[in-house]
């Protein structure tokens, strides 16, 4: 199994990191699992973890403003050294 970010969406095609999960079971069902991976794999699978993240905030603030009117930048800028 494989796990990445591609446009903002997460896929087992990616050739970013490899997964090798290990189910550890307790009485028969399971309890944990185990991913077998370089420490630079699990760095790679954190970043893409924060990106999807990142990429679901941006989407979530523009269906939540979607249609309201926006300030420029000057205008900000303006409004924050006030």
């Amino acid at each position: 199994m494989r796990f990445g970010i591609e446009a903002g969406r997460t896929t087992e095609e990616s050739e970013m990191v490899k997964l090798n999960p290990h189910i550890m079971k307790k009485g028969g069902k399971a309890e944990f699992v185990v991913l077998t991976m370089t420490y630079a794999e699990y760095e790679q699978m954190v970043e893409a973890l924060e990106e999807a993240e990142d990429v679901r905030a941006i989407r979530a603030a523009r269906r939540a403003n979607a249609g309201k009117t926006g300030i420029s930048i000057d205008q900000y800028r303006r409004k924050m050294s006030a």
